[in-house]
């Protein structure tokens, strides 16, 4: 027979004979209610009284019962665990929202979504699990705002003080989510728009808001949106913080952050804009792009994918005031040239701005077979191999 529901308690002490006393007090309520109703079948006078009696006879077994099942639940093997691996259990009851669905792309984000609404069965189980999952803020910590926003106070009263991870899809836009945000404790912050980004929130509210959070909290965080190509090309971000950040993607993003991330160890620029120093638009520059790198010394995955660098003269020993990007600690670079045709000279630009152990494990995409005599030449390759 399954156990009832909301009868789950801890505290009692199990004693020996639990089962054989369960069994016994539902013999007893079976035999009430045949008595109440064989009283009626055969005739005999029946007063409200006696009616009363043996309803108040059948609440106080079924009373009984309650404190039996309670014992019976503490007994069982699964809740005398303590209550710390009971909670890794129902974390791992929700199912992961990844952020990029392609499995070609060599994109290394490792970063998801836990879909928070796998655990609304376990509400139902019973009164204990119930208090359980609803006092553990770590399992309500990754929320989605989109068009269905959930109030200030929803989310404010079930994740408590808990480091959030937020995935904002701006295909729904509502105002009041970044206000929301901001009085938040952010630990991940996943930003995702359309294909294009105009007008999409009057009076830019998206920069503003990526201007003068403070981030004081985040660790990992995504932009990916379509921005218009008339924001400035360089911005500072996060009201001059994010000494915490740790990964950062940035997609469609037309600007480079002005800060400086020290703590930085992952970070993804993919759909950079064509790039050339003497261009006359507002599109950053490579010696933007090795300023910003220079104040992350400590990244350890580079990844630059759909990069058009246009053909730079000279290298950067050789050009007076372009520095070079150290990166001691990188491990893995990922490069991924927007035109194909390009993608050795784009390369070799990148070589030249950027420095990096020799043990760097580099991943290079879109070339080609009457390209790689070419590749081998301008590699770092300190020792041949036979």
């Amino acid at each position: 027979m399954p156990l009832p529901l909301s009868l789950h308690h801890q505290g009692f002490q199990v004693a020996e004979g639990t089962s054989a006393l369960r069994e016994i007090s539902l013999d007893v309520i079976r035999r009430v209610t045949d008595l109440e109703g064989a009283t009626t079948d055969s005739g005999v006078y029946f007063t409200t009284e006696y009616g009363e009696q043996l309803a108040s006879l059948e609440k106080l077994f079924l009373g009984g019962l309650d404190v039996v099942n309670r014992l019976h639940n503490a007994w069982i093997p699964i809740h005398r665990l303590p209550q710390e691996i009971l909670l890794h259990i129902f974390s791992l009851t929700r199912s992961r929202v990844p952020l990029f669905y392609t499995t070609l792309s060599p994109i290394r984000w490792p970063f998801h979504l836990s879909d928070t609404r796998d655990l609304k069965p376990l509400l139902r189980v019973c009164k204990y699990w119930r208090r359980m999952v609803l006092g553990a803020p770590a399992l309500w910590s990754h929320i989605k705002l989109a068009q269905y926003l959930q109030n200030d106070r929803y989310v404010k009263q079930r994740c408590a003080e808990s480091p959030l991870s937020i995935l904002l899809s701006l295909q729904a836009f509502h105002p009041n989510i970044l206000n929301t945000i901001q009085s938040l404790r952010v630990r991940e912050l996943h930003i995702f728009g359309p294909g294009t980004y105009d007008g999409l929130l009057d009076g830019d509210s998206l920069l503003d808001f990526l201007k003068t959070f403070s981030a004081d909290s985040l660790e990992h965080c995504t932009i990916n949106v379509g921005f218009a190509q008339n924001t400035l090309p360089v911005r500072r971000l996060f009201s001059g913080r994010g000494e915490n950040l740790k990964s950062l993607y940035l997609g469609r993003v037309p600007f480079l952050p002005d800060n400086c991330f020290p703590g930085l160890t992952r970070l993804v620029l993919a759909g950079m804009p064509t790039l050339n120093e003497n261009s006359s638009g507002q599109k950053w520059m490579v010696s933007d792009l090795v300023r910003f790198l220079s104040g992350s010394p400590r990244l350890e995955e580079l990844g630059l994918y759909r990069v058009d660098l246009k053909q730079l003269k000279g290298t950067a020993s050789d050009s007076p005031g372009r520095r070079v990007a150290s990166l001691n600690r990188l491990r893995y670079m990922c490069f991924n040239s927007l035109v194909f045709e390009a993608a050795v000279i784009t390369m070799q630009v990148i070589l030249s701005i950027i420095r990096f152990p020799p043990d760097c494990h580099l991943a290079l995409m879109t070339f080609n077979a009457s390209s790689f005599d070419a590749l081998l030449d301008i590699l770092p390759v300190e020792k041949a191999y036979n």
